[in-house]
């Protein structure tokens, strides 16, 4: 039954897309690399922000995770939009990498949109529907063709010389990307895998020697940078506005698209645009709320659960939807209370 709806969703998803979907890009109205840059940059780092994302993390632990989740282990960043001429942003461990497990997604999409709108990439049937797939179902085999065509790389055996620094090279093109919107904390390389997706050859060399969790090469992004990428997006500030609306349409978690950690949470008469992921030990989300009220907060948190040895488990604690739970709680009870300072403030560039 889910295969059906699953597909059922699909088509009727790609039905939609399919009246623009061939002569799309040449009616986008391009957002400049260096725009994208400047905007990234308008959430200023508020101090309070910063306070409660450490409170309600170390509380979700506390009345969530004891035992399996370490505090040391979830990051969580706020950026409140509750002021559109002001956006906000604060963070618990916020600027610290983490392996982002299907999260990094978010990045591809971005990159692969932005491939289309310079003429790089077509945006045809295959690649519509892998957009849909790898953010709505968290498909690895989309996610990876997607990679593939933005990279120009496959899989295939061990490479040496100069065709293995060609392919690792080619492999940072969302990395740069990334890095070129300001977003130097995101750093996207590598494909995702599940037990269906052979793990071989070039792809593991790249990968670099083991360190911890990871390897010296895996994805890795930071809540605050991933945030900043969310905020682009919503702000219909990269790429192109009409590729903004794109993404968030894919994004949006509604019915059977709902199945992610913070889609539990959504307040009644609110809206989620997100994108989930989990791997071994992680357990992460990234979403766009829209409160009831209009008020937008993006929220993203990122944290690892563990088993003791000897203990028993049920599976991961809800503490990443907690951590947003309490922090959207929080936030609420301060609708309608802007500071002068705030009211007076002249509209910037994400006043769109």
């Amino acid at each position: 039954m889910y295969r059906f709806l699953s597909a059922l969703l699909l088509l009727v998803a790609m039905a939609g897309l399919s009246s623009c979907a061939h002569d799309a890009p040449p009616r986008w109205r391009a957002i400049s690399l260096a725009d994208s840059r400047v905007i990234s940059e308008e959430p200023r780092p508020v101090k309070s922000l910063s306070v409660l994302a450490k409170r309600v993390s170390q509380k979700a632990v506390e009345e969530k995770g004891a035992g399996f989740v370490k505090p040391e282990e979830v990051w969580t960043t706020i950026l409140d939009l509750r002021d559109v001429r002001d956006p906000r942003i604060g963070s618990y461990q916020g600027d610290e990498p983490v392996y982002p497990a299907s999260v990094v997604k978010l990045c591809y999409m971005v990159t692969a949109m932005d491939m289309v709108a310079t003429g790089r990439l077509t945006y045809d049937k295959a690649l519509r529907s892998d957009l849909y797939r790898m953010i709505v179902f968290s498909d690895n085999k989309a996610t990876n063709a997607i990679l593939d065509r933005i990279a120009n790389t496959n899989f295939g055996p061990t490479l040496t010389g100069d065709a293995k620094e060609s392919f690792e090279w080619k492999r940072r093109v969302s990395a740069r990307h990334m890095s070129q919107l300001g977003l130097e904390g995101l750093f996207p390389i590598n494909k995702t895998f599940d037990e269906d997706i052979p793990f071989y050859g070039r792809d593991v060399a790249a990968l670099g020697d083991r360190a911890g969790d990871n390897y010296e090469n895996s994805n890795m992004l930071t809540t605050d940078e991933t945030a900043r990428l969310l905020y682009l997006i919503w702000n219909r500030a990269v790429v192109s506005p009409e590729a903004c609306e794109a993404m968030l349409k894919i994004m949006k978690r509604d019915g059977v698209k709902s199945r992610t950690y913070f889609s539990k949470i959504v307040p009644v008469g609110g809206t989620l645009y997100s994108k989930s992921g989990f791997a071994g030990p992680c357990r992460h989300d990234a979403g766009i709320f829209v409160l009831p009220n209009g008020r937008t907060v993006i929220i993203v948190c990122f944290s690892k659960f563990r088993i003791p040895k000897g203990a028993e488990s049920d599976g991961p604690p809800p503490v990443i939807e907690h951590v947003a739970e309490l922090a959207l709680e929080e936030l609420m009870k301060t609708d309608g209370e802007l500071d002068n300072a705030t009211r007076d403030r002249v509209p910037g560039q994400n006043n769109r």
